[in-house]
């Protein structure tokens, strides 16, 4: 042991020598405590991050899920509709259509889709069709998003594939949203009244006689 006396009487220095082994033995344990400080901390952020994800994954699987579902109600909707449903984009290519309008106009299932609307409408009306798609198209981009223009009950003529044309009642709906356009026409036969045999109507005055002669009798 060696002891170092200072000026002062009342205190003195005294200093231990500390082995290497035993510095090392110290250092050592200081960096494990550091060290376990560091991975409960990294533990517990982990397992914060783990739940963060569990819990986001969980609801987006629960959107996902309630977005396929209003999906599925929209297709049956759409399939089970008594009218032709049929939709088109700016380019005039029929991206949805239901099995009533493949009915109506004589085509098979899907057969429809990426085709023109052209196909559907008589060829002398092919030019107007354009000009007031066009039209349309301006007008529905100069309104606001999120809008839908209705245009009901226009009365025209439709072409089956197999070229004969047929009177129809179409409703038009111009949608935007999101700086598209989608344009759903609902097509359906015109309806005629039912032919009713006429009833002549009976002659009162004979019928007030027929009575009173019975009653006279």
């Amino acid at each position: 042991m060696e002891t170092t006396q200072t000026k002062n009487s009342d205190a003195c220095e005294i200093v231990l020598p500390i082995s290497e082994k035993k510095l090392r033995s110290r250092v050592a344990a200081i960096l494990g405590a550091i060290a376990t400080v560091v991975l409960v901390w990294q533990g517990t952020y982990l397992s914060d991050s783990r739940e963060a994800l569990v819990q986001e994954r969980k609801e987006r699987e629960k959107i996902q899920q309630s977005f396929d579902e209003q999906l599925r109600r929209a297709e049956l909707i759409i399939a089970s509709a008594p009218v032709a449903l049929i939709m088109c984009g700016e380019d005039r290519r029929i991206t949805v259509c239901n099995p009533k309008a493949d009915e109506m106009f004589g085509w098979e299932q899907d057969e429809l889709l990426g085709q023109k609307i052209d196909v559907l409408l008589p060829a002398s009306f092919i030019p107007q069709h354009e000009a007031s798609f066009s039209r349309a198209i301006l007008a529905a981009k100069n309104g606001p998003d999120n809008h839908m223009v209705r245009r009901v009950g226009l009365r025209s003529e439709a072409r089956h594939k197999n070229g004969d044309l047929f009177p129809v009642v179409v409703t038009i709906r111009v949608i935007k949203y999101g700086g598209r356009l989608e344009f759903i026409a609902s097509v359906g036969p015109v309806k005629t009244k039912p032919k009713t045999d006429a009833v002549p109507l009976p002659d009162i005055g004979k019928r007030r006689q027929a009575q009173k002669n019975f009653i006279e009798q």
